[in-house]
């Protein structure tokens, strides 16, 4: 299995969270307090079937750079 399996895991929101504000109007005021729970926990498992692809790397060669300078 080389690097043809890749296990990914994430947990998001683990803590709860608050959301508190005043919002001024000329005539009123607005306190929030809210407060949310939600957690999440995502597991994903990917595989690669076949072989890899083979990259050919080009010989370069620098003999005209040499000759310009």
């Amino acid at each position: 299995m080389d690097k043809q399996l890749q296990i990914n895991a994430a947990v998001t929101n683990i803590f709860a969270q608050r959301s508190r504000g005043d919002i001024y109007f000329t005539d009123r005021l607005y306190h929030m307090n809210n407060y949310w729970d939600g957690r999440s926990f995502r597991l994903s498992v990917n595989y690669n079937f076949g072989q890899k692809k083979s990259i050919r790397k080009k010989n370069i060669r620098f003999e005209e750079k040499e000759r310009a300078q």
